[in-house]
């Protein structure tokens, strides 16, 4: 599998935006009590706190993706109620929340649920395939959301903030992990200031590993995994009214990742006729329900064709 994606973002506001805000976690302690955090986001386009928002929102800074190990858009549903993540034919994958999303496999299908990176929706994009790095949050909005991100928002958004650069302070981070398989993950970023109104932000991530599923046709390893990303972003502030800041990203991606490892099926059998009368063979599709429920050491069968969409289609 061989995908790319390039992807030019710019974005220039002004004092009364908020889209440079991030994700702020203040602690207000007393002498006499401790009070909840304050958790700032953007998600109604305006600053607010997250208790006030009246919109049912799941919202993760940096630390809290790290902590909960949300590696990418599928691990989202390990932290996220209502939401479903699964991975369709083609290059396609179907985010549902409170189950709508689209189960269409055509690209003249609309997404159900939009997705968003900056505030700037994304027609194509690679949530499956690619992981967070260097991340400011990750909101996720649960219900319609078309009066404020417009169409393909039925189900609700995914919006993922990158974070920006920082004035005036060098910053510089990195974290490298191996493990068996000869899994390779490593990310990092670093922070530039280019005098008191520029800064340049590059971060970059790469993960590799060797394929641990045996294809005992051929005898190859499949199902490893080499990817990388890199995202460069310049901000500028020349006047105390005005912010701005362009963004460049290039993902890429090129092995064998399995969409689903194995397939395990007792086969339900056709029925060639009811009640001593034949059934013809175009509508003996509507006699099996493809597997049945079975334990897994009776489950060695493949699904019945007809009973998929391509075999009936066939038929």
């Amino acid at each position: 599998m061989n995908l790319s994606r390039l992807a030019w973002t710019a974005y220039l506001f002004g004092t009364a935006s908020v889209s440079s805000i991030g994700l702020a976690a203040e602690a207000q302690e007393d002498s006499s009590e401790r009070t909840l955090q304050t958790v700032v986001v953007t998600t109604q386009k305006t600053q607010e706190s997250l208790q006030d928002v009246p919109i049912a929102v799941s919202a993760f800074d940096g630390e809290a993706i790290d902590r909960l190990q949300l590696t990418g858009g599928p691990d989202l549903t390990k932290a996220v109620p209502n939401l479903s993540f699964t991975k369709g034919q083609f290059t396609g994958f179907n985010l549902k929340v409170r189950g709508i999303g689209v189960d269409v496999v055509a690209t003249s299908g609309d997404a159900g649920v939009g997705i968003h990176q900056n505030d700037v929706p994304l027609q194509s994009n690679r949530l499956f395939e690619s992981e967070f790095f260097d991340t400011e949050r990750v909101e996720i909005l649960r219900g319609p959301q078309g009066t404020l991100y417009g169409r393909n928002a039925t189900g609700g958004v995914f919006n993922l903030i990158t974070a920006k650069p920082v004035f005036e302070e060098f910053e510089a981070d990195a974290a490298l992990t191996y493990g068996n398989y000869n899994t390779l993950k490593a990310n990092g970023m670093v922070n530039l200031p280019m005098g008191e109104k520029v800064a340049l932000r590059v971060a970059g991530s790469l993960t590799q590993r060797d394929g641990y599923v045996d294809n005992i046709v051929t005898n190859n390893d499949i199902d490893d995994r080499d990817l990388w990303s890199i995202r460069a972003t310049l901000g500028f502030e020349p006047t105390d009214t005005f912010r701005g800041w362009l963004l460049y990203e290039h993902f890429e991606e090129e092995d064998t990742r399995l969409r689903s490892g194995k397939q395990l099926c007792r086969k339900d059998p056709l029925d060639t006729s009811f009640a001593g009368t034949p059934i013809a063979f175009e509508d003996q599709i509507f006699t099996s329900q493809g597997c049945l429920s079975a334990p897994l050491d009776e489950s060695r069968d493949t699904v019945n064709s007809v009973a998929t969409l391509a075999g009936g289609l066939a038929v």
